[in-house]
């Protein structure tokens, strides 16, 4: 069985705090994607670190809260079979085709991240 090497763990954890500060927000907002992304979605916790940051930072660049774009990004990684920098892709684009055909990008985005409560 693997050791766990939990100083790989605290480096990612601080290093993406490290990304989500900058942003304004906190290693409260890379626990909540990690955990959003681990239990709803069933990605592996080392996958999930490494994505906090992007999940941060898309939420931020999005208008969401960091729950709602880790759903986003698990939803669109879940249904399409996308990877996790391709989900992270389309909640983009499908933030410029909302704008393009004047609809609130937010409420579109909100709207897909809620399909996948249950």
């Amino acid at each position: 069985m693997p050791l766990v090497n939990s100083g790989a763990i605290r480096t990612d954890l601080l290093d993406a705090e490290i990304e989500a500060t900058k942003l304004g927000k906190s290693l409260e907002d890379v626990m909540e994607s990690i955990t959003t992304l681990t239990s709803e979605f069933g990605t592996g916790f080392a996958e999930a670190r490494g994505m906090a940051s992007s999940v941060i930072d898309t939420s931020v660049a999005l208008g969401l809260s960091t729950s709602e774009g880790a759903q986003l990004i698990g939803t669109f990684a879940t249904l399409s079979g996308l990877s996790n920098e391709a989900a992270v892709a389309l909640a983009k684009q499908t933030t410029l085709l909302a704008t393009a055909s004047d609809v609130a990008p937010q409420q579109v985005l909100r709207d897909i991240a809620g399909s996948s409560e249950a």
